[in-house]
């Protein structure tokens, strides 16, 4: 199997950094003012494992000790150094623009989880309607009592609404106070029930023992109502993440060949060969036709993939040259 690059991610060439002290096996390529983490590893699509994962993260967080760095996906690998020189001259201006958002900063990832049970206590305590319409329910028969369970539903999913939007509201103003930018946060997906906040913060490094002071503040303010977990210092995930993706062949050639193009076009030809072809299968000159409209689909499939490769690389669709094409995307940005 073949040797490659594994890239862990993209930090600035400044001072004195000595990547061995992380892992022996562990080393920079430079490009301009800016260097990529990379470690040897054979040339293969890695089974998504925790062991795996962790290793991944463990580098990420020894180096962010040190200075900021941008993460590259899990399983980022280049042929060899010349390979992660091009990657980093391709993606220059987006590696800086990322490093200059997260310099001296952490991601710290917040969690709130409530007790239902109480913050539905307190509702009954504090509503008198949903208080009245309970006790309405409780006293008639379930057939007879249909119509005030719906009504009775409604109000109290109104009613945790409100609450929960009043309790993520109060977190949010509270723990941005800690932010350069008030907007330095990002929402994640609820994983259960319980939980009605999954925020990741970029907050300054001079800022983080306030930050996790306030976040005690809070947990004593709502006390058994709403448990907080937080994980950090974190890189940042979710406020400088690069992709990186190779173009693939065989994706290239069949959407050149779905268009009808040779093994070079320009981008005048792509766009009239597309033209052409849309207008010949598109749906509405051919009503009720399955073939025609699923045709239809393909073409502007294989047309958006040439555009997208086009805009990195100049019109060849030879093997030779798609392999070396990289797609820079910031997913953030």
């Amino acid at each position: 199997m073949r040797e490659g690059r594994y890239i862990y991610g993209i930090i600035a060439a400044k001072g004195n950094f000595d990547p061995t002290k992380i892992r022996r096996d562990l080393y920079t390529v430079h490009y301009n003012d800016i260097a990529a983490v990379v470690g040897k590893s054979p040339i293969t699509k890695y089974e998504v494992t925790k062991e795996r994962l962790l290793a991944h993260e463990h580098v990420l967080r020894d180096v962010l000790k040190d200075r900021a760095i941008v993460p590259m996906g899990f399983g980022t690998i280049a042929d060899n150094d010349d390979d992660v020189k091009k990657i980093l001259k391709t993606a220059y201006v987006e590696f800086k623009s990322a490093l200059k958002s997260i310099d001296d900063k952490i991601q710290v990832d917040v969690r709130a989880l409530w007790d239902a049970n109480k913050i539905m206590a307190d509702i009954l305590r504090e509503d008198e309607e949903v208080r009245r319409l309970k006790e309405t329910v409780a006293a008639k028969p379930p057939d007879e009592s249909y119509d005030d369970r719906i009504e009775l539903g409604k109000k109290v999913k109104l009613a945790l609404d409100e609450k929960k939007d009043a309790y993520i509201k109060d977190i949010h103003d509270v723990l941005s106070e800690f932010l350069d930018d008030p907007q330095d946060f990002r929402q994640n997906k609820l994983l259960d029930e319980k939980m009605i906040m999954n925020t990741s913060f970029l907050v300054p490094r001079g800022n983080e023992k306030a930050f996790y002071d306030k976040l005690d503040e809070l947990e004593r303010k709502y006390g058994e109502r709403v448990e907080f977990r937080a994980a950090g210092p974190l890189p940042a995930y979710n406020f400088a993440g690069i992709e990186l993706r190779k173009m693939d062949f065989e994706m290239i050639d069949d959407a050149r060949k779905t268009l009808g193009l040779g093994e070079e076009a320009t981008m005048a030809e792509i766009k009239s060969a597309y033209l052409d072809l849309a207008h010949k299968y598109h749906p509405d000159k051919n009503p009720g036709d399955i073939s025609a409209a699923e045709r239809f689909k393909k073409i502007e499939k294989a047309y958006n993939t040439l555009v997208e490769y086009c805009e990195h690389y100049p019109y060849s669709f030879r093997k030779t040259e798609v392999g070396k094409t990289v797609i820079v995307a910031d997913k953030y940005g």
